[in-house]
């Protein structure tokens, strides 16, 4: 379980600290990081917000430069891109944002692709994790409430087992058609290619 570890290496979860109380609580020795997803949503809303004044035309060099920050990677990179953002002359405009800004700092290593290692397996944002979740309660539970535990142990067993069932013989049958129909699209767009056009450069670049 876990890779020989009776805990998860990492969670990765949205800006609630709610859910990260909890998960702390029950897995003390696990990692947290931040969704990016929702950090950066998080930031374009607090953009949008006419509450904080900023200006339609400096949205995006703001949301860029907080970008540049995210997307850094390496610490040192990171800490130069940040000061840049705080002393550019869009940033300076608003004192709000500056402070914001200096929040997320204050949590780097939550947020930051330079405080992320190997353990993250090149995956940064929940929405695998979100997409199950919607597809549970799209195609089990009917996008309906079920109000006890007998009647969500009921949905569970009858209607997912079924549509496991289903999708496993479609498989089966070669009737999940979207895989192949991409790899023939894929296929037509290389057609031009040929070994001849194809030099090798390195042991592991052509």
């Amino acid at each position: 379980m876990f890779g020989g570890q009776h805990y998860p290496k990492v969670f990765i979860t949205d800006n609630s600290l709610a859910e990260q109380n909890a998960i702390k609580s029950t897995f003390p020795e696990s990692g947290s990081k931040l969704c990016l997803f929702h950090v950066a949503q998080d930031a374009w809303r607090w953009l949008w917000n006419s509450v904080n004044k900023v200006a339609l035309g400096d949205w995006k060099t703001l949301m860029q430069e907080f970008h540049r920050i995210m997307r850094s990677s390496s610490v040192e990179q990171a800490d130069l891109i940040y000061k840049e953002a705080c002393d550019s002359h869009t940033s300076k405009k608003y004192g709000n944002w500056r402070t914001y800004l200096h929040s997320h700092w204050e949590r780097r290593e939550l947020w930051f692709i330079a405080w992320r290692g190997a353990e993250m397996c090149g995956t940064h944002t929940n929405n695998y994790a979100e997409i199950t979740v919607r597809l549970y309660k799209d195609i089990v539970l009917y996008r309906c409430k079920a109000y006890n535990v007998t009647a969500l142990v009921d949905f569970t067993y009858t209607v997912m087992d079924k549509y496991c069932i289903r999708r496993l013989i479609s498989f089966a049958n070669s009737r999940e058609v979207a895989r192949r129909l991409l790899l023939q699209a894929l296929f037509k767009k290389a057609e031009y290619l040929n070994t001849d056009n194809i030099t090798r450069l390195t042991a592991f670049m052509y």
